[in-house]
């Protein structure tokens, strides 16, 4: 089964203004569910319609995590993963931020990714790196690029879906609804007014990520002036 990653502009910003302001780099796990799509395609040859069915792994947040839930060979710590994160069902990839290397997956990487799989049968891995524009030092770079948990020569391709203003695109948003079989849910399920509370639940917890982000900003902004008065107050002690 092949899969296509959505995330949201709004998670992504987010995660990338974390690994800006990380005094090293992180990793962590991706929240979320899987989603799939059917459509009807017509088939010109036979003038009949058949289903389409795409599958995503929809990432509807992340969490960074205090310790790495693998061991130096890559091997799983069950301890350290479900210590981290008790709600296995919740989990869709990892990520790996690394300063000022490429994108690309490492002999660990790979073997993290066998161990991962044997643990969670889907997912996928994301590797995130920055560096710094010679150009303006004072600007960094992203790329990032996600691979199939199972298959490391497999890259996915990536949707990055920004919010819209109003709920009325409906039609056109991706669920953010579990995997599950379709023969048992009612066709009550699938009406205009569920998929609109799906989209506006995955936006209220896309406001709640950046009002806590906006929080730390603000925090960090106040140590900060702290500091210069501290320094100042220093200074004046000195010269005294």
């Amino acid at each position: 089964m092949s899969y296509s990653v959505r995330i949201s502009g709004t998670v992504l910003s987010t995660l990338l203004y974390e690994c800006a302001n990380a005094e090293k780099d992180i990793e962590g796990f991706f929240l979320g569910a899987l989603s799939f799509k059917t459509t009807l395609t017509n088939d010109d040859s036979t003038e009949q319609a058949f289903e389409k069915r795409e599958d995503f792994i929809t990432i509807h947040g992340y969490q960074i995590l205090n310790e790495k839930p693998y061991d130096s060979h890559g091997n799983v710590v069950k301890q350290r993963f479900t210590s981290q994160q008790k709600d296995l069902s919740s989990i869709v990839g990892y990520f790996k931020f690394r300063r000022q290397t490429d994108v690309s997956l490492s002999i660990r990487d790979q073997s993290w990714m066998k161990s991962y799989s044997s643990t969670i049968p889907h997912g996928c891995i994301a590797i995130i790196s920055s560096n710094t524009n010679f150009s303006d030092p004072s600007t960094q770079t992203y790329e990032f690029a996600f691979w199939d948990m199972k298959n490391p020569e497999s890259k996915l391709p990536v949707d990055v879906a920004n919010m819209r203003e109003s709920t009325l695109g409906y039609k056109s948003f991706m669920s953010n609804a579990p995997h599950i079989n379709q023969s048992t849910i009612s066709t009550d399920s699938n009406t205009a007014e569920i998929i609109v509370k799906q989209y506006e639940d995955m936006y209220q917890q896309s406001i709640r990520s950046l009002k806590d982000s906006t929080d730390k900003v603000i925090e960090r902004e106040a140590e900060i002036l702290k500091l210069r008065k501290e320094i100042e107050e220093l200074k004046s002690a000195n010269k005294e």
